[in-house]
C-alpha cells in the first residue's frame, strides 16, 4: 500500500515562495517504551512477556515552526489521518530501512525484469525486485529493507533489454501522530505545530 510522505516543503500558491518544514532541533526529544504485560504469582514469582509482536514503541516530541501558512498545511496533512493512517517521515539521526521504491519512469523495450541496485544514502543491505509488463517496470518491491539509512539511496537498474527505467527510494519509516495537535501563533506571520509521533514495531523490524 502506498503511503504519503511528511512534507518538507511547503510552496505558497499566490507568491510561490518556499518554505522548509523540518523539526526544531532544540523541541525534538525521543522516547522508547517496552511494551511487556507482568504477571504476578501468588508465590512471589513475576513473568514478563512481550505484549504481542509489537514489543516496541517510540514516541518523538516535535515542535515545528514556519510561516503560518507552510503551518497551517502542516496541521491540515495530520488532521486529515485524524491519528490513524500512517505517514513516511526520517527523525533526524534515526537509522533506518528502505520502506518503498517508487517508479518515476517505466522505460521501454525490456523484455524480462532488471536487475535493481540500491546504493548511498549512508547504509546497506536493501534489495529489491522489479517487475515487468508490457516492456515497461510497472512496480518495484522491496525484498529487504537493509539498515542504517540516513537520507535516500539511490536506484539505478541493469539488464532486461530495455532501458529508460527510473525510480526513487524512500528510506523511511512509517509514523502516527498523536490526536493532540497544539498550534500556536507567533510574531508576525510566523507559527508554531507541537504534536507527537508514535511508531509501534517489534524487535526486529
Amino acid at each position: 500500500m502506498h503511503y504519503e510522505s511528511f512534507p518538507t516543503e511547503y510552496i505558497h500558491p499566490i507568491t510561490g515562495e518556499s518554505f522548509a518544514i523540518q523539526a526544531d532541533s532544540a523541541s525534538t526529544s525521543q522516547t522508547r517504551t517496552l511494551r511487556n504485560v507482568v504477571n504476578e504469582f501468588g508465590d512471589g514469582y513475576v513473568q514478563v512477556v512481550p505484549q504481542g509482536i509489537q514489543t516496541h514503541e517510540d514516541e518523538w516530541l516535535v515542535k515545528f515552526t514556519s510561516h503560518k501558512d507552510a503551518v497551517q498545511y502542516l496541521f491540515d496533512f495530520l488532521s486529515d489521518r485524524n491519528g490513524e493512517e500512517p505517514f513516511y517521515w526520517s527523525p533526524n539521526n534515526y537509522p533506518q530501512g528502505v520502506s518503498e521504491v517508487r517508479i518515476t519512469s517505466g522505460g521501454s523495450g525490456y523484455t524480462t525484469a532488471p536487475t535493481v541496485s540500491i546504493t548511498g544514502g549512508g547504509g546497506t543491505g536493501a534489495t529489491a525486485q522489479a517487475v515487468v509488463s508490457g516492456g515497461a517496470v510497472t512496480s518495484v518491491f522491496v525484498l529487504t529493507a537493509g539498515t542504517g539509512y540516513t537520507s535516500n539511496p539511490s536506484v539505478a537498474f541493469t539488464g532486461g533489454g530495455g532501458s529508460g527505467v527510473a525510480a526513487t527510494a524512500v528510506a523511511s519509516l512509517l509514523w502516527r501522530s498523536d490526536s493532540q495537535l497544539k498550534l500556536s501563533e507567533l510574531r508576525g506571520n510566523s507559527s508554531s505545530l507541537s504534536c507527537k509521533f508514535i511508531r509501534w514495531y517489534g524487535a526486529v523490524s
